[in-house]
């Protein structure tokens, strides 16, 4: 069921960021190793401002990472308390089929779950029989992934949802239609060869994946400037680590629980901050104090 007062957020985040689709192009993953880890680069215009907060709530907390567009600070990736992680990124456009009937948008997916489920199977009970649709312009992907080693590329495909679930220890997604895999050839240029190369050092670093392994894989897919964020989530631990702005050689570690953020490498003394309840800004932390 969608409850209602999730509807007007996302509706508003897909209708400001149809403006900016063409500037971001993500990539995220999910891998089950020794230690579970998820990780996201958020791909936009230079100089964009990203925000980290924990909101707390009467179960636990929700981690959001958010970005500031056109005066509004809009979603793009979280992990909830039970140790889900959904994000939110950018595909070339498909045109959609059977798409009458109850509908749902990706935004409104996302934000439910990440307050109610802990489980990938929760957040397609969510979905249930509702048609995803993309807002005119503009159109979504996400990547889903729980505790208990299920992951899901979750998109609206051309003819029905497209659910491509995990086969394996990990998951990769990068900003191309994952429903329209079989036409590769036709898809250069629409995040493949970020996707490649993330599979490649999945395939050949899973066994003894680490934190560090995450970032490394992110630096590799990064673009330069245009990467605001890098996001290596450690949900057994409730933990984070964050590049900010390109900068991989400093790397800050967010505890969920104590909502603190700390300078954990690349630092000249102790820095450390509590995360207040608006969030961070990684303006804050390009050169902290």
């Amino acid at each position: 069921m969608i409850h209602v007062k999730y509807a007007a957020l996302p509706l508003l985040l897909a209708a400001l960021l149809s403006t900016a689709a063409g500037v971001s192009a993500c990539s995220s993953f999910a891998v089950y190793a020794d230690e579970i880890y998820y990780g996201m680069n958020f791909d936009f215009e230079p100089h964009t401002d990203v925000r980290l907060a924990v909101r707390p709530h009467s179960d636990g907390y929700v981690f959001l990472g958010s970005f500031e567009h056109e005066g509004q600070w809009l979603d793009m990736a979280g992990m909830n308390s039970l140790g889900l992680f959904a994000n939110l990124q950018t595909v070339p456009p498909l045109e959609l089929e059977n798409a009458a009937g109850a509908s749902m948008i990706l935004p409104q997916l996302k934000a439910v779950s990440l307050q109610s489920a802990g489980h990938l199977a929760e957040v397609l009970d969510i979905l249930g029989d509702a048609r995803l649709v993309h807002v005119p312009g503009f159109h979504l992907h996400s990547l889903y992934a729980d505790m208990y080693g299920r992951a899901a590329v979750v998109e609206a495909g051309a003819e029905e949802n497209y659910i491509e679930k995990i086969d394996g220890q990990y998951m990769v997604m990068t900003n191309f239609n994952h429903s329209r895999r079989s036409e590769e050839a036709g898809l250069d240029g629409a995040g493949l060869d970020r996707f490649r190369t993330a599979e490649k050092i999945m395939a050949s670093e899973w066994d003894g994946f680490s934190w560090q392994t995450g970032m490394d894989l992110l630096e590799v897919v990064s673009l330069g400037e245009k990467t605001r964020v890098s996001l290596v989530f450690r949900p057994e631990q409730n933990t984070v680590y964050a590049a900010v702005g390109s900068e991989f050689e400093r790397i800050w570690k967010l505890d969920l629980e104590q909502q603190t953020i700390e300078g954990y490498r690349g630092f000249d003394g102790i820095v450390e901050k509590d995360i207040p309840r608006r969030g961070i800004r990684i303006q804050e932390l390009l050169e902290p104090n």
